[in-house]
């Protein structure tokens, strides 16, 4: 059973073979790079005897009340590619091939700084939307909301047209459901016009997240 000492045994255990991860809380390890929080989450099942890891980013320029997951990748099996979980019993034995299994498959680095433009690439090519309508428009504020924090200004106005101009090309019926161009260039112009105080932002979602005593990593621009 997943018990408040069993779950600080798990959470241990994978931060002491993961060093470049900090603790956030029992089951969630975490850093810091740039705008962003990487880490890995080792969700409870409702057995309650079994959890799955999942690694993931978010945006901290996001404004949402929640933990926005803008990358999650769940530990999957070998063979059949299913979502793997590790119980209680066999943790010991299989905790450290699973870590080994999510770093193999990261799209982005668990340790060290990231490159924003590999960043940008990798995200959208990871979340490109599977009806055909191209990336989705929330990972793209986030971009945008990245490119501001870093200063990259062009790149941020870059981004906002590309929303714009693929929203534009959706069909009257996508729009009615997710909201027009007007309403996603708004959406964009009010992330561009918030370069000045993105830092606070971000400043405020570490606090308020309990993020203060993570290992911090640089997004570069060059």
């Amino acid at each position: 059973m997943l018990t408040t000492a069993v779950r600080k045994k798990i959470t241990l255990d994978w931060q002491e073979r993961l060093p470049q991860l900090g603790t956030v809380s029992p089951m969630l390890l975490g850093r810091v790079v740039g705008p962003f929080l990487q880490g890995i989450l080792l969700d409870r099942r409702s057995d309650g005897n079994t959890y799955f890891p999942t690694l993931f980013v978010c945006s901290l320029t996001s404004s949402l009340p929640m933990f926005h997951m803008t990358v999650a990748q769940k530990l999957l099996t070998v063979r059949s590619r299913a979502e793997d979980y590790i119980s209680v019993i066999s943790h010991d034995t299989r905790y450290v091939d699973a870590i080994d299994r999510l770093i193999a498959e990261t799209l982005l680095p668990l340790d060290g700084n990231w490159i924003l433009r590999d960043v940008i690439a990798t995200l959208v090519g990871f979340r490109q939307n599977d009806s055909g309508l191209g990336p989705s428009p929330d990972l793209m504020l986030e971009l945008i909301g990245a490119c501001a924090w870093s200063g990259a200004h062009n790149a941020a106005r870059e981004i906002a047209t590309g929303l714009v101009n693929n929203v534009i090309g959706w069909p009257s019926s996508v729009k009615e459901i997710h909201g027009g161009e007007a309403e996603w260039r708004d959406k964009a112009d009010k992330v561009l016009g918030s370069a000045g105080t993105i830092h606070e932002h971000v400043t405020s979602q570490v606090v308020r997240w309990g993020l203060e005593r993570l290992p911090v990593s640089s997004l570069l621009t060059g």
